[in-house]
């Protein structure tokens, strides 16, 4: 390894050198991974380090992957650049980029655990590395990993809080509540402990529980960029629904909708997927818990916005969702054209044909229960459905709940879990 001097070498916040003569350069590359870790808004600062030091490969590695289309490449070409000179730890953040760039799941997954390996202090890598694995549904990948890097991160913030979502998504519900309060314990602001602790509530039916602590900490929000921002919000509103006995559960859960999901223009606007992703599901499970006469206007407001093909294929169980919301819209072509292009897609995901021949299942029984033929639901679906089976489209138990409660209304059945 090429010798590295003191200085044009500086160490970020995870104690690792990176090759940069530029002090703004490293400051602001630590303010990337805060906001990474905080699930801020301005995880663009990227592009500020990149920009301080146009040689810096490690930051315009990453400045490459949070660009707009217009500017990636000149990112990508910076970086490529300047590889030679980067440090071992730069060489091997980039390498699991490249990877994912590539589009190589597999090889990005092995690159970003020898990350975690060799550098385990780098906790915007384990960060990487549980969202690969989420979006895949292996959760016991997300565990693997936050248990590997434990042992040296103890009191670091953030740590406990991906602990702590991982557990959840593992079903060990008692151990992912110690991580979550000990996550804040460390920082009361870990937005995304807060999120895995309002899952553990869930998990028990504490639905009073989880609103009076998530109401209690909903300031600390408006810090967050408009996925986690907007999906907080959708966790309250479900408690709401599930857990409101005084008669207006329909109506909190849609006071949350109109004033903090999609109610919020200016993050619905700019974030079009992030928050449509939170409005949708919060709006079908309106719609499975019978309140479907409050659903209509809102789900073609936002079904309008994904009538063009170029808006499709972003996430799997967005796709689920636009299906839905174009059936239930009226857009019976566009739904169909998507229908057709989710069973071809299907097999992408990788597993078991059984999983691939659910995901199909259950993407039609979406579109036939969005066009009002719900008695075609529990057929589609069959007697076996399982909607945990399913998270290979990456999604949380609780994303997936509102399938199984979809197929246990369809079958007539009157107490579900996720199932």
């Amino acid at each position: 390894m090429q010798q590295e001097r003191s200085s044009d070498v500086r160490e970020d916040q995870w104690g690792y050198p990176v090759r940069t003569s530029s002090d703004q350069c490293i400051s602001n590359l630590n303010s990337y991974y805060q906001q990474v870790l905080s699930y801020g808004w301005n995880c663009k600062v990227i592009l500020q380090a990149a920009d301080d030091d146009e040689d810096c490969a490690l930051a315009n590695a990453l400045a490459a992957g949070l660009a707009d289309p217009s500017d990636a490449l000149r990112y990508s070409e910076r970086s490529k650049r300047n590889a030679d000179r980067a440090t071992q730890y730069e060489r091997s953040v980039m390498e699991a980029l490249d990877a994912i760039a590539e589009g190589s799941y597999d090889k990005a997954l092995s690159s970003q655990s020898k990350v975690l390996e060799n550098f385990p202090k780098d906790l915007a890598s384990l960060k990487r590395a549980q969202g690969m694995a989420f979006s895949r549904g292996k959760s016991h990948l997300m565990l693997k990993f936050a248990s590997q890097v434990l042992h040296v991160n103890r009191d670091r913030a953030y740590m406990y809080g991906m602990l702590a979502f991982s557990l959840v998504e593992n079903d060990r519900t008692d151990e992912a509540e110690v991580a979550a309060r000990r996550a804040l314990s460390i920082e009361k602001h870990d937005v995304w402990a807060q999120h895995a602790l309002c899952h553990v509530f869930q998990e028990r039916q504490q639905y009073k529980d989880a609103i009076m602590f998530m109401e209690s900490n909903s300031e600390s929000w408006e810090r967050c960029g408009s996925f986690l921002y907007s999906h907080n919000w959708w966790h309250l509103a479900l408690c709401h629904l599930e857990g409101d006995d005084n008669g207006n559960a329909a109506g909190n859960a849609l006071r949350i909708f109109d004033t903090r999901i999609w109610g919020d223009r200016e993050r619905a606007e700019k974030d079009t997927f992030a928050v449509g992703l939170n409005a949708l599901g919060l709006l079908l499970s309106l719609q499975v818990k019978g309140f479907g006469e409050y659903v209509g206007e809102r789900v073609s407001h936002i079904a309008k916005l994904f009538v063009d093909e170029s808006t499709w294929h972003k996430e799997w169980l967005l796709d689920l969702l636009v299906l839905w919301s174009l059936a239930r819209s009226s857009f019976i072509a566009e739904a169909r054209q998507l229908l057709s292009s989710l069973h071809k897609r299907a097999h992408m995901i990788g597993s078991t044909e059984e999983i691939h021949q659910m995901i199909v299942s259950l993407a039609s029984a979406l579109y036939e229960y969005g066009s009002g033929n719900e008695s075609a639901v529990s057929s589609l679906l069959g007697s076996k459905f399982s909607a945990r089976e399913l998270k290979v489209i990456g999604a949380s138990n609780e994303q997936m709940r509102v399938f199984g409660h979809l197929w246990a209304t369809a079958s007539g059945l009157i107490s579900v879990g996720i199932r």
